[in-house]
């Protein structure tokens, strides 16, 4: 390969990564604001890396056979944004497939033609169901996963949201460790890990 091939290769995949880090945004803003899960062929692009959105496109190319770049999909997402969506699952893949194999074209009527059903869908104010709190009992190996998954998936919070932990009163450097061991971010406002012996758990709750 040339030089000239190579330093093209290259400034291909910083556009790219440019896009891929335009994406991002977009994803959190459909999923926390319109409760919009956007998907790659079934694998989620909530809280994605950059990489990881770019491996998941170029794993299309094994299941259609077609090659799909973030130049296909970012005008999607982006038109999505504008189109003020009702609560749904997306398979951003699947529409730049289809798109492109229906030649392009306008992008906006596609959508509209393809999601007819939940455009506008999204109501300031308006929630999908009331919110329910949840108070989580235990932190060991179980229970940091359902707290990470729970965190990761409050998406608008209209649907669970973790209020307190419960945890054996052990002191606070084991309270830090299992707090650590959870690897999950935890918005004080949201959730409050509370420490509270067994004992106390009928009492307090």
């Amino acid at each position: 390969m040339s030089q000239q091939a190579l330093e093209n290769v290259f400034q291909e995949w910083q556009g790219n990564e440019a896009l891929a880090e335009q994406m991002i945004p977009l994803v959190g803003q459909l999923y926390r604001q319109n409760n919009v899960v956007a998907t790659m062929f079934g694998r989620s692009l909530i809280k994605r890396s950059v990489i990881r959105i770019l491996k998941d496109h170029r794993f299309v190319r094994k299941l259609e056979g077609t090659e799909l770049s973030v130049e296909d999909t970012y005008p999607i997402l982006k038109s999505m944004v504008a189109l003020n969506l009702g609560p749904a699952h997306v398979d951003v893949g699947k529409l730049g497939v289809m798109f492109k194999r229906q030649g392009g074209g306008d992008v906006d009527a596609f959508l509209r033609k393809e999601l007819g059903e939940i455009i506008d869908g999204y109501q300031p104010g308006a929630s999908t169901g009331e919110p329910q709190d949840v108070v989580l009992y235990g932190f060991g190996r179980i229970g940091r996963l359902l707290a990470r998954v729970m965190v990761e998936k409050a998406g608008g919070g209209n649907l669970l949201r973790l209020r307190a932990i419960v945890v054996r009163g052990r002191g606070d450097v084991a309270k830090t460790l299992r707090n650590a061991l959870a690897c999950c971010a935890v918005i004080p406002s949201m959730v409050r890990l509370t420490a509270l012996s067994w004992s106390m758990q009928r009492r307090v709750l």
